[in-house]
């Protein structure tokens, strides 16, 4: 029985340690621009920039594959911030009043199936 349980207890330190070593020389280095951009996005992972989740957007922003506008849920003022961080040009196009969505109550059946005729998603 004590056996048993030393073996076990060496083999999971040894194989711990060389899997400690396997982190520190085979890491992966990352794009530090990637980082910062996903910290500012909102993190929702909604799927409106039509990228899977807020780490592909960020990805895509790093790379200079997408525009600044590509996040609903951000709004004017995430826009700003990202075209200030990548140093771009924001078009006019993307600023403007919040959109406000109306429901009513008295035809809704439930079951959200305005939510598929609503342009901003705000349902």
């Amino acid at each position: 029985m004590i056996a048993a349980v030393l073996s076990l207890t060496l083999l999971g330190i040894g194989l711990g340690w060389v899997l400690g070593l396997a982190a520190r020389y085979l890491r992966v280095e990352s794009n530090p621009l990637h980082e910062e951009i996903q910290q500012m996005l909102p993190g929702v992972n909604c799927g409106q920039c039509g990228y899977p989740g807020c780490s592909g957007a960020a990805e895509a922003l790093a790379a200079g594959k997408a525009a600044v506008t590509l996040c609903p849920p951000g709004g004017p003022a995430l826009v700003q911030a990202l075209a200030a961080k990548l140093g771009v040009a924001v078009d006019g196009a993307s600023s403007g009043p919040p959109l406000l969505a109306y429901i009513n109550e008295a035809t809704c059946i439930g079951y959200a199936h305005c939510g598929g005729r609503c342009p901003t998603d705000a349902i």
